[in-house]
């Protein structure tokens, strides 16, 4: 195997490694927080899109509208979302993430950066400026993100 191949290969093990803790962090906290993978999901989806249509969140976890809307009523009961009036369409409701919602999604997302803070705590301070230099030149190669930035996190929306 020639050294770009290497490379590859271990940038993409890598990845698979940063994906697969995370995603392990993130199941973690949702059964705590007495969560389910849809219902993460759901909370995902009116962070980044804002206040959505029942269909809009049904497209985005890929379920029927009435399992989507089963769901949001348990959500609404445990009282991380709302339904509200749709300003434009009063027969539309909207859904928006309460601040509890939002509390739940911003220890979610701390929890699931929580294993790779405590790695690049055991780096030695050498190892740790390489890795700074590596990452920040793969985040100036992959160009703008809609990833949050540690300060967004601490900032999500109140509804």
């Amino acid at each position: 195997m020639s050294a770009p191949d290497k490379n590859l290969d271990a940038l993409l093990d890598l990845f698979a490694l940063f994906m697969r803790n995370s995603m392990h962090s993130a199941v973690i906290h949702s059964r705590e927080a007495g969560l389910s993978m849809p219902q993460l999901r759901t909370l995902m989806i009116l962070h980044h899109k804002g206040a959505s249509a029942i269909t809009e969140i049904a497209e985005g976890l890929n379920v029927s509208t009435a399992a989507a809307s089963q769901m949001v009523d348990r959500m609404v009961h445990e009282g991380l979302i709302l339904r509200a009036e749709d300003p434009n369409d009063r027969r539309v409701k909207q859904i928006r993430m309460t601040d509890k919602g939002s509390e739940v999604l911003k220890e979610n997302f701390s929890a699931r950066r929580a294993w790779f803070i405590e790695m690049i705590k055991s780096l030695t301070d050498d190892e740790r400026e390489q890795v700074y230099r590596a990452f920040e030149l793969l985040v100036r190669k992959l160009g703008p993100q809609e990833q949050l930035s540690n300060s967004e996190i601490q900032n999500l929306p109140k509804t």
